[in-house]
């Protein structure tokens, strides 16, 4: 090495000690900290000093380019976790946002928290009939929404599950005027609650606001939970996790606690299209009693309360009484005064009652109660029908001095209002009893056996308008603020399919909606396999002066009689539906054997429509044969009227429904047998129950078409007797020898004299049945009806083979009549119109079909009158005498609407 080369090495070596020694004066610090809380993959951190580090589980971390002292630092999330998705925000630092100087030594303060990100969903739907311009659509989520035309919409704010929603039409379109209103949602007119999906039922439907005069339609769910309306004081429902346990949810500040626990498993329900419910019950001793603020309770004059239950099948006596108390702020023992016994919702053998302590003016503690008419299933009363109802809404309380009380719908339930009195009475509920549900706080002698699906109390005053506000909620298709809702009526029990596919039935007054086809008017008659009976249990026709009782025949077969070879083991099993109670008979059979029960006469003679319920306890091989004893007589010769099954053909422990298409009859009483065939092998055993021979529409052969359960009816009529049981009972429009099944709207509030006006509604026979269909008695589409005026406008089905639809006014010569040819089940427009100078036309989808009839006059003025949805008369007797027999129409209807006439010749697509 030369002496230059030496000068360059010990020059390199100095400055190498020049640089560690200054390093060493001046060290770098380390910026860090923890995450907590990630369950996501991949968050990353980005640090100011150009550096990103990708974190993947909870911990430490540190970033590998480190600082000098006095350096500023700030550490950020650039990258939020997926998968699922979370928010992670950095704390700590100098700020307590992740950000500083680095002040000698290590950052390792900074902390980097992660949270779950609630899943958001989509709140939106579809807009239909938009003319005008512009609609704006409001969402409480904070959010306008323009509109300028048909199709789907959806706002861009979105909402994680369990948020409320609603939807309003805050701008109305104009050019031109339109009125336009939000359907669906849980409670049928735009609002609910996200339940874990996206919500895109909502329907926008808009109208002509210059055209409409009145509207209804059917909602697209129903069932929900009661809203509250800032009177809501307690509201309680059911629900479970697992279905393991029924959990009591209450939205209001009172607690409750388990007594006498724990309750059998729930009861999980899905009849309803709006949610899942649970029913918590039976409560045999067990109840739910409040522990803090059910003071809320005690109202000391108005109040209304509310249920959805499940009845008790069979309430027959426990203890010394019968209340079983469904929810009370109380105590009640029969019709005896309980001093400081508050007020009871309750359920009292087949019915339900309003038990309300008070005080007079003299602070005299006195009883009072209403009960509804409801004669749901109860062996200890005969004339009542066999089915326990997957449902019974009840809605009770005082309003002014008046309590009541009414079932489904009050306008044909409320018919025992009670007046307390005059002066200044108050509640008495001196006696300081803890809210209950299911019993009573002083024991358990008295329990509700039947299911509750839920509850709620409100401070506001039972007026039928506000207990049939509560109702609507049940799917009568109005908001539950409008208390001009609608009534409707139906005197029969009915069986419907759920949204689980499912068979259900309701009491008397409960509508069956189809979410996709509307309201079910019809299919039912009575059944004629039900009879009356004197005192002693001889039959007898309903009109004999002797009948007393109806005995459900149809369903007890223990009540047939049984020849040689036949037994009979009563209640076995539980039949079709949601009877929770064993109900349903085993049959045995040798070959040839047989049981017998009376039919009642039938309307016509003809064909028979006719079903049972056939459950065969393992593969059985073997025929059964039903018959009647009077077939139909044609061309003068007698034919043959009777079923087979073949039981080889049944699955094992599944209930099967035998559609019977075969029967018919000459119109007279007889017999109903059912035998084993002669040639079997060996004897037949299975269970039966729910014969049913009827005639809908007063009859007609249907061919191959079935109408479904929905059929299914147990009743007889009425008997006449004076004095008898059920007559006593029941009010003209309760007897069921004429099926009474119509929706009514309130009054008319806008007058059409000057306009004319047309009659639009949207229906569709029940699947598989034609328009033309041939029933003997016409069918009811809608109808106008005013009492006061006895003049009616009716679209209507004729009866007989050759049926057409038609459009009639009172003083016009004659219906406008038109064949239909449209397809069996489907569904189509139908409107009939009444210009003001009295021409009369009929359009089917719009097109004129049918006649012009002139010479109406004058035009019936539609203000004030009532709309008849799916017959051609009201539940009202009264209106009989103009209108005729009630005649439903046999299929859904989904839309009416009533509105002014575009005069003679126009168009009338419109009112759509």
């Amino acid at each position: 090495m030369n002496l230059n080369q030496l000068v360059v090495v010990v020059a390199m070596a100095a400055l190498s000690m020049t640089t560690t020694s200054c390093n060493d004066r001046h060290p770098k610090y380390t910026i860090g900290g923890t995450v907590t809380g990630l369950h996501g993959s991949t968050l990353v951190l980005h640090s100011n000093l150009g550096e990103d580090l990708s974190i993947t589980a909870d911990g430490p971390f540190a970033f590998s380019v480190r600082a000098v002292d006095g350096t500023p630092y700030e550490v950020t999330a650039t990258q939020q976790p997926t998968t699922p998705p979370q928010l992670c925000s950095v704390t700590g630092g100098d700020d307590g946002h992740g950000s500083g100087t680095v002040h000698g030594g290590n950052v390792m303060s900074l902390v980097v928290r992660c949270e779950l990100v609630a899943t958001k969903y989509t709140i939106g739907g579809t807009v239909t009939g938009l003319h005008g311009s512009t609609l704006v659509l409001h969402s409480n989520l904070g959010e306008d929404l323009s509109i300028t035309a048909d199709g789907p919409f959806a706002f861009s704010v979105r909402a994680a599950d369990g948020t409320p929603y609603e939807v309003t039409a805050a701008q109305q379109p104009t050019t031109p005027p339109q009125l336009c209103s939000v359907t669906g949602g849980d409670d049928g007119h735009g609002g609910g609650t996200v339940h874990g999906g996206d919500v895109m039922s909502l329907v926008v439907g808009c109208e002509l606001a210059a055209t409409v005069v009145q509207r209804w339609q059917a909602p697209v769910t129903w069932g929900p939970v009661w809203q509250d309306d800032g009177h809501m004081v307690q509201h309680a429902y059911f629900g479970s996790a697992d279905g393991n346990a029924t959990d009591i949810l209450e939205q209001t500040g009172i607690g409750w606690e388990l007594v006498n626990g724990p309750l059998p498993p729930p009861k999980r329900f899905e009849g309803f299209p709006s949610r899942t419910r649970w029913g918590a019950g039976p409560f045999n001793g067990t109840r739910y009693q409040a522990t803090v603020g059910d003071d809320a309770l005690d109202l000391p004059r108005d109040m209304l309360v509310c249920a959805i239950v499940k009845p008790d099948y069979d309430p027959t006596y426990l203890g010394d009484t019968m209340e079983k108390p469904i929810v009370a702020k109380g105590f009640a023992l029969g019709q005896q005064p309980e001093p400081g016994g508050g007020w009871v919702l309750m359920q009292m053998h087949a019915q339900f009652c309003f038990h309300y302590e008070w005080l007079d003016e003299t602070n005299t503690s006195r009883m009072s109660m209403a009960y509804t008419p409801t004669f749901f299933a109860d062996q200890n009363i005969p004339d009542n029908g066999p089915l326990n109802p997957s449902y019974v809404a009840i809605c009770a309380g005082r309003s002014g001095n008046d309590i009541r009380i009414g079932a489904n719908n009050v306008v044909a339930t409320d018919f025992n209002m009670h007046h307390l009195g005059d002066g200044a009475i108050v509640l008495d509920s001196s006696g300081g009893h803890r809210a209950t549900i299911g019993g009573y706080d002083t024991g358990t002698d008295h329990v509700f056996g039947g299911r509750i699906y839920e509850i709620a109390v409100w401070d506001e005053p039972a007026t039928r308008e506000n207990i049939q506000a509560k109702l609507a909620v049940l799917g009568l298709g109005l908001g539950a603020g409008d208390p001009a809702v609608p009534a409707y009526t139906r005197n029969r029990e009915g069986p419907f399919i759920g949204r689980d596919g499912q068979y259900h039935s309701t009491w008397r007054h409960g509508p069956r909606i189809d979410p996709t086809k509307g309201f079910l008017f019809g299919l039912q008659g009575w059944n004629r396999a039900s009879y009356c009976t004197t005192d002693e249990g001889a039959p007898v026709a309903c009109t004999d002066p002797t009948a007393t009782l109806v005995v459900a025949a149809g369903e007890a077969l223990d009540l047939w009689t049984a020849g040689a070879g036949a037994t009979v083991q009563k209640d076995q099993l539980e039949p079709p539906g949601d009877s929770e109670r064993p109900s349903a008979e085993l049959v045995e059979l040798s070959p040839g054997a047989s049981l017998s029960t009376a039919l009642g006469a039938f309307d016509s003679p003809g064909v028979v429509h006719g079903q049972i319920w056939i459950r065969v306890p393992a593969a059985t091989t073997g025929r059964i044969v039903l018959a009647t004893s009077n077939p139909a007589v044609v061309g003068g010769v007698r034919g043959t009227s009777e079923h087979v099954v073949d039981l080889g053909t049944l699955a094992p422990n599944v209930w099967t429904r035998v559609w019977l298409k075969e029967l018919t009859t000459d119109g007279a009483s007889g017999t109903l047998t059912l035998s084993a065939a002669a040639n079997n092998q060996a004897p037949v055993a299975f269970y039966a129950w729910g014969a049913d021979l009827t005639q809908i529409g007063g009859g007609g052969d249907l061919g191959a078409f079935d109408p479904g359960p929905a059929m299914y009816d147990w009743s007889a009529p009425a008997p006449r007797a004076a004095g008898a049981r059920i007559g006593q009972l029941y009010r003209v429009q309760d007897d069921p020898e004429y099926l009474i099944d119509v929706l009514e709207l309130p009054p008319v509030p806008v007058s059409t004299a000057s306009t004319g006006f047309c009659l639009s509604v949207d229906a569709q026979p029940s699947e598989g049945l034609g328009w033309e269909a041939p029933f003997v008695n016409p069918r009811g589409l809608v109808a106008w009806l005013n009492e006061q005026q006895r003049s009616t406008a009716q679209l209507y089905a004729t009866g007989g083979p050759s049926s057409e639809l038609c459009f009639w006014v009172t003083g016009a010569s004659g219906p406008t009549c038109w064949r239909p040819t449209w397809s069996a089940g489907s569904k189509h427009n139908l409107k009939g119109c009444v210009s003001s100078t009295g021409q009369m036309r009929l359009f089917a989808d719009d097109v004129q079909v049918g006649s012009t009839v002139s010479g109406v006059a004058p035009a019936p003025d539609l203000l004030g009158g009532h709309v008849a949805i799916g017959n051609n008369a009201g539940a009202d007797p009264g209106t009989w005498s103009f209108a005729g027999l009630p005649s439903p129409w046999s299929g859904f209807v989904s839309k009416v609407l009533v509105c002014s006439d575009d005069g003679e010749g126009a168009s009338v697509a419109t009112c759509r």
